[in-house]
């Protein structure tokens, strides 16, 4: 429904073998639509809200143990994009990780309802929208999956290309793949991100 259009990541199919019914995937490179900017969220009480100006880097799923707990669910959904392309209305609450040998994170968090809608690292020039608190999620797919090794058995996606057990070495395979599938839905409203999409770093 709607008009945005999207292709799933993986293609299945059944094989007979003289044993056994084998099922097989293959990796299918997406193609999303996104919509015109700019793109509106925010908390579940509508507190916060907080405006999008600019096309993400990427858009990942992470299945780290603190994604899990912070999200109450199966992953967290990250997106980052330039910090000075996000605006925010309304008070909101800053914290730190818990475990002090671990990188520095602030986690952005509505202080009335407890939902989380970004996180960023002191230094850095980008945030991480929680995708998830977006008014419109229809077009979301996640480029690729982040720490599956303790993804939950009923949500581990299936093997590929952008599939990481752990944290990868870097992001740029992440940002080549969302800038291939997300190119033909641009419009000329659109503007590209202004820091550009080589070798930029980005939070976990």
């Amino acid at each position: 429904p709607g008009s945005f259009g999207v292709r799933p990541c993986f293609k299945v199919w059944i094989r007979e073998t003289p044993s056994r019914t084998a099922m097989q995937t293959q990796y299918v490179p997406p193609r999303i639509q996104l919509p015109p900017l700019p793109w509106g969220g925010g908390c579940q009480c509508r507190s916060v809200r907080y405006l999008v100006r600019a096309r993400p880097l990427t858009l990942y799923a992470c299945h780290c143990t603190e994604c899990q707990l912070q999200s109450g669910s199966a992953f967290g959904l990250s997106m980052p994009v330039p910090a000075a392309a996000v605006d925010i209305k309304g008070r909101t609450r800053t914290t730190g990780r818990a475990d002090p040998a671990a990188p520095p994170l602030e986690g952005v968090f509505c202080p009335e309802c407890g939902s989380r809608l970004m996180h960023r690292r002191p230094g850095r020039d980008t945030v991480n929208i929680k995708a998830g608190t977006l008014d419109d999620r229809r077009w979301i797919i996640p480029i690729g999956h982040l720490w599956t090794r303790s993804a939950l058995a009923g949500c581990a996606p299936p093997p590929g290309p952008l599939v990481y057990r752990s944290q990868p070495e870097t992001y740029d395979d992440l940002i080549k793949a969302w800038s291939a599938a997300t190119s033909s839905g641009r419009g000329s409203d659109e503007p590209t991100n202004p820091e550009g999409s080589g070798n930029a770093v980005v939070d976990d």
